[in-house]
């Protein structure tokens, strides 16, 4: 009997470490045997094709080229159309040819396959389509304003034998080698001077500390609950240090091998940091960008970027330089440490990602420090909450990757981690200090923490809640949040006057001028109440307006009225046109003591000043040009086939705003605030569905709570987001459950419900100007913004997946008598450890350690199907 439990514990030990192992060997394998490919993947007009040939060249870059896929528009019925292959011209050896193959869908891939050429390496190759009918066939294609060597070096589209600017959507497909495929991640690491043996090397200690991790719980998994739950403080020492060491392995195999500027806005936070430690503007670093841009191919990673985009204007070096400095503080000191043995501009980039890496590993310490709390009431939640914040993949990426998110979150997690101490320890003013420089710290890393401050302030509500029985003192914290609200409206309705800022118009933030404009009644108006007046050498007023929903147009024209107070000739306005990358036409008015009109047009169409979702505004500026002051009235911005429309909010500046902080008139009012974007969103989209939109944003915050890389332009395969979608809906049919809010930790386990509500909820609120603007675009709103509250909601998704426990279906013991009895009955004769293994199996039900082994197996086979099935082929199989 003994030699048969032994083996039944060998087999148990081999299946916890093996199966995983198992899993991830087999997506590494997967990997290296896995197609490369190249091609051009961009469209913005179709090829048109009737009784004509056309021909696309490309350059294969690898060995075995096997295959080509065309996307084709449409076509019509009744086409005749050959596709042939040639090698080395036009006239070459033919390869392939094709008759009658093509797509019956619209907007359809077609897959030309032929044998593999094995010598296709650096060989020009010709796919040549030549229609036999007058029937009109569109092959997607882009047109290609100058040829784009970073992302396009060899190819060239030919109509009738004639080369043009322009090319097809085209894939090119490699038949599977391991050599070509490692040769291709280290020609690529060498383009941005990356470190491609180390990030291997990082990736082989990640699978050996994971194997340690796996065996340690397969040779303790009996004594798990006692270990960690009743023993002292050595068993979580080991086990959060061996934790912490897998985490820092993989955010730095991540940042390997993520290329740089692959990190949601990470040009600008790159640009900052290095600013602060080299003591230079972030504009300085506008042209080693740019550059690296070039290297990296950053327009081919972006489905909404055309080669007629210049990336650094789209995602400048500058962009995050109002963001508050305590992230890139602790950055530039990094880069200064790395800076005293010599670096380039990728190694300080690196050396910026490190500091995302080490808020990481802090993130992680909060979370083992918080189930240190949890561990005696449930030793299961205790494991699995560090366990989540190590693994979980999103979070791994975020922290290997230049972004001040991640001081927000570390500096959340300490925040949660104070009210945890707060609430399972007692009310001490250390764990009151801890929590509170937790959230100050956050903030300070990045605005938008300022989401977790209506969780905080819920936390310490229950807390003096809790803590205070007098019915006078709960009847004071009841009238607290009507003092709250009457206040609010006091606010907003009561302290304010007329003078205040134009809904809708805005001084120029990037401007560090004197400012010298107000929206005043003082002047006669040429209709209304009130006009806008600028004084010389002020800052600019503007407008930007947004052309989502607007038609296409050819011409604008704009128009308004003009006087100054000053004699005539000494004072005009400068009016200007702008988009995101150009001005198209300022004019110079001279204003007279007299009302004036004036008017021009410009050229503007829509489709080409707005070709990426990032541009898809026109700009009105306004100047005080010369000595004096001038006045403006009754504006408008139309096109010239709708004179009626006028595309301006607010034209005659009527509409005034709700709050003091927007009162141009104060010297340091530089910036908009978030009460004159909601009001003015709320003014402007008006017509807008916001249902969808915040159905949109909700799904896309779920979607990057498990992963959305790069830019969130790298997504898992659908089938991981309905894991995770099923993982959630199982997490809150538990949390209905109300025994799953029994327990000592009931009062942590609601404010932790209620921290992450709120954060989303006022993160939604915070965001929601910018996500209107874009029509509820769903990347407006991201989990990582939403993680600054990442361990509650952590808590919440783990406390209702243990309260699934309680279900009949999965009983925590059963035939509790007839088990004991066996268990009493099959130890009798083994030695006194073997009866106290088997007994502490008993007591927690077998299911402890199979838990444990099953979620942390899971997050471990996500976090490497992300780095190897996901963002390593997005970015070197192409």
């Amino acid at each position: 009997m003994l030699k048969s439990s032994l083996h039944h514990t060998s087999t148990i030990t081999a299946f916890i470490i093996g199966l995983p192992i198992i899993i991830v060997g087999w997506l590494g394998f997967s990997l290296l045997f896995s197609p490369l490919h190249t091609g051009q993947e961009k469209e913005n007009e179709p090829i048109r094709l009737a009784n004509g040939i056309t021909a696309q060249s490309f350059r294969a870059e690898y060995l075995n080229l096997s295959k080509i896929y065309v996307k084709y528009g449409s076509v019509g019925a009744g086409v005749e159309l050959e596709v042939s292959l040639h090698r080395g011209s036009l006239d070459g050896p033919l390869i392939a040819h094709w008759t009658g193959l093509y797509p019956q869908a619209a907007n359809s891939l077609q897959l030309y396959a032929f044998p593999p050429q094995a010598d296709s390496k650096n060989q020009l190759y010709f796919l040549e389509f030549e229609a036999k009918s007058a029937t009109l066939i569109n092959l997607a294609g882009v047109t290609l304003a100058q040829a784009p060597p970073e992302t396009y070096p060899s190819g060239q589209l030919y109509l009738n034998g004639e080369p043009t600017q322009a090319a097809l959507f085209y894939l090119v497909e490699y038949e599977p080698n391991p050599g070509e495929l490692l040769r291709s991640f280290f020609e690529k690491q060498a383009q941005f001077e990356g470190l491609p043996w180390l990030a291997l090397l990082c990736l082989g200690l990640t699978f050996g500390v994971a194997g340690i991790l796996l065996w340690l719980l397969a040779r303790y998994r009996l004594k798990l609950g006692f270990l960690l739950g009743k023993s002292g403080l050595r068993p979580w020492l080991i086990f959060g240090g061996l934790l912490l060491s897998l985490r820092l392995l993989l955010s730095l195999s991540f940042m390997l091998i993520t290329p740089p500027l692959q990190g949601p806005d990470e040009p600008g936070h790159i640009g900052k940091a290095l600013g602060l430690a080299e003591g230079k503007p972030d504009a300085s670093f506008t042209a080693p960008m740019a550059d690296l841009m070039q290297r990296t191919r950053f327009i081919a990673h972006f489905a909404w970027l055309t080669y007629a985009d210049n990336p650094i204007e789209l995602y400048p070096a500058n962009v995050e330089n109002r963001q508050p400095d305590l992230y890139y503080t602790l950055a530039a000191g990094l880069v200064k440490v790395g800076s005293l043995f010599g670096t380039n501009f990728t190694s300080q980039i690196y050396l910026t990602r490190l500091t995302s890496v080490l808020l990481g590993l802090m993130t992680v310490a909060a979370g083992l420090g918080l189930g240190y709390l949890w561990r005696h009431e449930s030793t299961g939640l205790a494991l699995a909450l560090p366990l989540s914040v190590a693994l979980l993949p999103e979070a791994i990426h975020l922290s290997a990757v230049a972004n001040n998110d991640n001081g927000a979150i570390a500096f959340g997690a300490i925040v949660a981690w104070g009210m945890g101490l707060l609430f399972l320890r007692g009310l001490r003013p250390l764990f009151f200090g801890i929590a509170l420089v937790g959230l100050v710290l956050s903030i300070y890393s990045k605005a938008s923490a300022n989401a977790l401050l209506p969780g905080f302030g819920l936390g310490f509500y229950m807390l003096a809640w809790l803590h205070w029985q007098n019915r006078r003192v709960r009847l004071g914290l009841l009238l607290l949040p009507v003092a709250g609200l009457l206040l609010g409206v006091v606010t907003l309705f009561f302290l304010t006057d007329h003078n205040r800022a134009a809904s809708a118009w805005y001084f120029n933030p990037t401007l560090e001028i004197a400012l010298h404009a107000e929206r005043t009644p003082q002047a006669e108006s040429h209709s209304g109440q009130f006009v806008l007046k600028l004084s010389s050498e002020g800052k600019p007023v503007e407008q930007q307006i947004n052309l989502f929903n607007t038609p296409s147009f050819q011409r604008v024209r704009v128009t308004g009225w003009l006087k100054t107070a000053t004699q005539a000739g000494d004072t005009a306005a400068l009016v200007r046109v702008q988009t995101a990358k150009q001005t198209l036409i300022e004019e110079r008015i001279i204003a007279s003591p007299e009302w004036r009109l004036f008017s021009f047009e410009i050229n503007a169409n829509a489709d080409e000043i707005n070709h990426t979702r990032l541009q898809t505004y026109l700009q009105l500026q306004l100047v005080c040009s010369g000595a004096g002051t001038i006045y403006l009235d009754d504006l408008s911005l139309s096109p010239t086939d709708s004179l009626d429309t006028n595309l301006l909010a607010n034209p005659s500046f009527e509409e005034t705003l709700w709050t003091w902080r927007d009162d141009w008139q104060e010297p340091n009012r530089s910036v908009r605030s978030f009460k004159a974007d909601m009001l003015d969103a709320i003014q402007n989209g008006s017509g807008l569905n916001y249902s969808t939109i915040f159905l949109q944003n909700f799904l896309f915050l779920f979607i990057t709570f498990w992963g959305a890389f790069g830019w969130s332009q790298v997504l898992y395969a659908g089938a991981v987001y309905l894991l995770g979608g099923a993982i959630f809906l199982l997490a809150l049919f538990g949390l209905l459950r109300r025994s799953t809010w029994q327990g000592g930790s009931r009062a942590f386990h609601f404010f932790c419900l209620c921290s992450a509500l709120t954060t989303t909820l006022a993160l939604q609120f915070i965001r929601l100007p910018t996500s209107w603007m874009y029509i509820g675009t769903p990347d407006i709103i991201h989990s990582r913004h939403a993680f600054a509250a990442l361990l509650p909601q952590l808590v919440i998704l783990l406390v209702g997946l243990r309260g699934l426990h309680h279900f009949k279906v999965l009983p925590r013991r059963i035939g509790q008598k007839n088990r004991e009895s066996a268990i009493i009955k099959e130890v009798e004769g083994l030695s006194t450890t073997l009866q106290v293994e088997k007994l502490e199996e008993n007591h927690t039900g077998g299911w402890l350690w199979l838990t444990i082994w099953a979620w942390g197996s899971l997050l471990f086979i996500l976090t490497i199907l992300a780095l190897l099935a996901t963002i390593f082929p997005f970015y070197y199989n192409r």
